[in-house]
């Protein structure tokens, strides 16, 4: 079983709160099985905090990551998954794993047929 981090946004709207266009970035645990993407599920959700900091030696601003914080709440956790593109992130978990080697495909028609089933 492996890990891996895929940021994703996520608008919800649930007893009168909105959550618009929220980024975060999805903790996933995922099997894989002879080169494919076995099973995989969401386990968590974090919140990254960015600020621009001056980069002397380029001469320009840079947005920093600054701090992080995980979902507090199993309700929010709850929430965010209700509402989260789950066909999305599993591409982009598919996309990332294919490039570390840890997905394999024997050709590209496979991959495209991959991508068009979870789209």
């Amino acid at each position: 079983m492996g890990t891996a981090y895929i940021e994703t946004t996520i608008t919800a709207e649930e007893g009168g709160v909105t959550l618009f266009e929220t980024e975060c970035v999805a903790e996933i645990d995922y099997e894989t099985d002879h080169g494919e993407l076995a099973d995989w599920s969401i386990r968590d959700f974090r919140f990254d905090r960015y600020e621009g900091r001056w980069n002397a030696a380029k001469g320009v601003y840079e947005r920093v990551k600054a701090g992080e914080v995980w979902c507090q709440t199993e309700d929010l956790r709850r929430v965010l998954l209700s509402y989260a593109d789950l066909d999305a992130i599993r591409e982009e978990l598919a996309d990332k794993l294919h490039q570390t080697g840890e997905l394999t495909y024997a050709n590209p028609a496979l991959r495209g047929d991959y991508h068009s089933q979870v789209l």
